[in-house]
């Protein structure tokens, strides 16, 4: 027995092996291209949506700042508006009693002169009384 080249045989395991590349090709090799393409785009997709994602939380964070910024000068012009009309009222409130204080002391000042006018017009009529008691009492003494 001797190792001998046989061109049949050759030929069949070449037949054979073309045989197997196309079977290869037809169940493994297109279904695992296929899926790695479209395994490739769904990771360009979920990608693309990352970023349309991220740039729309940037525009939804700036919307947010914007929104935050307004509403704390909002508040600080409703505190600033309420400082105004706080203070207006206790100068209101000052002013309307200053002008009680006025009213008492000009009320104050008037009783002050008519008891004053009298005291005066009683002394003047009791003048002759009170110069006798003084003479009366200068004689005493």
């Amino acid at each position: 027995m001797g190792i001998s080249v046989n061109p049949y045989l050759m030929i069949l395991v070449f037949v054979c092996f073309l045989i197997l590349l196309v079977c290869l090709n037809q169940w493994l090799y297109k279904p695992v291209f296929e899926f790695m393409d479209k395994r490739d785009e769904h990771i360009k997709k979920d990608l693309q949506d990352t970023q349309n994602n991220a740039q729309d939380i940037l525009t939804i964070e700036e919307e947010i700042n914007a929104i935050i910024s307004k509403a704390q000068q909002e508040a600080k012009d409703i505190i600033e508006q309420a400082n105004i009309e706080e203070k207006d009222l206790f100068e209101a409130a000052i002013q309307q009693k200053k002008a009680e204080l006025d009213d008492r002391f000009m009320k104050f000042r008037e009783q002050s002169k008519n008891d004053q006018k009298e005291l005066r017009t009683e002394l003047l009529t009791h003048i002759d009384e009170y110069k006798q008691a003084i003479a009366h009492k200068l004689k005493i003494l």
